[in-house]
């Protein structure tokens, strides 16, 4: 390919965490035209990153790596063929970044959802005909007015186009959406002070004109963090809950029961703010597999630190609501609770996580598994990790496995995008999915899916730097999950509309440097993946020779 390449390495993290005594060793493996790949290596004997206590230990450290970096070195030479592995996470492997948005403008606070046609659906704010902040240190994202739009299908995206604006209001920001059994995507976001409402079939969602005409569906916006949530049950109805400000501040919940034709009077869900609590944010609403509802939000006190948690639900599709039970609250000389995040497991089971306690280290984690009437007390998780860069996200598999994506670093401050397990009674070791380098720095407001019940797509958007405004996307398989079959498609695919307003974005692409995606099909590519092949042939033969020197070698 007429690179050369460098393999240095990033880390070494000493037992991260409980459940992971053994060290842990990320390496980078750069070309010349400023492409990367990124790996780790897990010493499985409990062997120091830095010194062995005899010299066959030592031996077994530099056999590690010997064959660790041939491995590196055949990904570089597959590159043009096959995706680009960021980091392999037990059985799991991550790929590449993709950056989706790739726009000058500010591109901030994304959403994702999957249909049972297989498709992933993206959606993100952008401050369309706003000025770049690109290559402005310490840049942070800006509001933006209109939704975009980007849909992957197993292979590519389609070109990012605008399909959501509002004449005369200049806000369209925190947008979340659901996908109801009939695959049409549903969505709500908020203005400058009202809510608004559209939706589009899921077949048909890259068309800017499938989207129905913005409606309002409430007033008085609380104007804070994720002040909206949606959701479509299983019998149809769409439910949106949501956060306002003024003198009747509070949390409302209005139901459609005919697929977002017309909404319902509001019903308040939240009681009344108490002496130290002054705003309402982070609204999320779910629904279980026992046609419950469950809604859960936070307060926040005047500096805008959160001051408590709220949950309530609904046993009779939304028509009736429980009183609100207080899950958390900031304690004096706490840091304060916030970002509470909501699953279901099946019919009842539930899993709450939280931040807590004096400064933001780990997460609180309670469950119910009676639908919610009950709790656990809350466990505090993953000790070894700190930061708040948004939600960690809940995903269920199609096996009913619990799995949990967050952006936050080590106590040791190895930062990144961070994949754990629910193993029953206690999560997995956290695994480094993403690490946070110079080409996409100071992640936050990460949004994840589950596309057929088994491919994990996660959004990540960069901020606080000179590359700030980008939404970025990596996915992994989980590789003892089958995957679920996918619904036909009921129409014919038809090419994108033209956007109506055009935006200033470009094709998605990993970054400026790594196209080699754009090659694939031409008889460049089918050319350059011979040679590749070629050159791999001797580096498998030097794995599989120093392996065989491993395992006959005397003991």
């Amino acid at each position: 390919m007429g690179l050369s390449m460098s393999v240095s390495r990033l880390t070494c993290v000493q037992g991260i965490n409980d459940h992971q005594p053994s060290p842990t060793v990320f390496y980078e493996a750069k070309m010349t035209n400023g492409s990367a790949i990124y790996a780790r290596a897990t010493c499985r004997h409990s062997i120091s990153c830095d010194h062995r206590r005899d010299a066959g230990e030592h031996e077994t450290k530099n056999l590690v790596k010997i064959i660790h970096l041939l491995v590196v070195l055949v990904l570089l030479a597959s590159g043009a063929s096959t995706p680009s592995v960021v980091a392999q996470t037990g059985a799991m492997s991550w790929q590449r970044p993709v950056n989706l948005s790739n726009s000058p403008e500010s591109s901030g606070r994304p959403a994702i959802v999957t249909d049972a046609y297989g498709y992933v659906h993206v959606f993100w704010s952008e401050e369309v005909g706003g000025k770049s902040i690109l290559n402005i240190p310490g840049a942070l994202i800006r509001n933006g007015n209109t939704i975009l739009y980007t849909r992957w299908d197993g292979t590519s995206w389609t070109q990012p186009i605008d399909i959501l604006l509002v004449p005369g209001d200049s806000v369209a920001e925190y947008v979340a959406a659901t996908v109801d059994k009939e695959n049409q995507i549903h969505l709500v976001w908020t203005g400058n002070s009202d809510f608004y409402y559209s939706m589009a079939p899921a077949w048909k969602a890259q068309l800017a004109n499938s989207w129905t005409t913005p409606e309002v569906v409430a007033t008085g916006s609380a104007r804070s963090q994720w002040e909206s949530g949606i959701v479509a049950d299983d019998s149809g109805n769409i439910h949106i809950a949501y956060a306002t400000s003024g003198d009747d501040a509070g949390v409302y919940h209005v139901l459609s029961t005919d697929g977002g034709m017309t909404w319902q009077a509001p019903t308040r869900l939240s009681g009344a703010l108490d002496a130290l609590e002054v705003s309402l944010s982070n609204v999320r609403i779910i629904a279980d597999g026992g046609r419950r509802l469950h809604v859960i939000w936070q307060t926040n006190e005047a500096e805008g630190f959160g001051q408590g948690i709220y949950y309530t639900r609904s046993v009779d599709e939304g028509r009736t609501w429980a009183v609100p039970t207080q899950m958390a609250y900031k304690d004096p000389g706490e840091y304060g609770v916030t970002f509470p995040s909501i699953a279901s497991v099946g019919e009842s089971e539930l899993h709450l996580i939280y931040v807590d306690g004096p400064w933001h280290i780990g997460r609180y984690h309670r469950i119910s598994q009676d639908g919610g009437e009950t709790w656990s007390e809350p466990v505090h998780v993953f000790a070894d990790f700190e930061g708040i860069n948004g939600y960690p996200i809940f995903l269920v598999d199609g096996n009913g496995g619990l799995h949990l994506v967050i952006t936050w670093r080590t106590r040791t401050q190895i930062g990144g995008t961070y994949y754990a397990r629910w193993l029953g009674t206690t999560w997995s070791p956290m695994e480094l999915a993403v690490p946070e380098t110079d080409q996409w720095p100071g992640a936050h407001w990460t949004a994840a899916t589950m596309r057929l019940g088994n491919e994990i797509h996660v959004l990540f958007n960069t901020n606080f730097s000179d590359k700030a405004g980008e939404i970025w996307h990596t996915r992994g398989s989980i590789p003892d999950v089958p995957p679920v079959t996918a619904a036909p498609i009921p129409v014919a695919e038809t090419r994108p509309s033209a956007s109506p307003t055009a935006p200033a974005t470009r094709a998605p692409v990993a970054t400026s440097e790594w196209r080699s995606d754009d090659l694939a099909g031409s008889p460049l590519a089918a050319s350059q993946n011979l040679s590749a092949l070629v050159w791999m042939i001797p580096l498998l033969v030097l794995i599989i020779g120093a392996v065989a020197w491993a395992l006959g070698r005397p003991r």
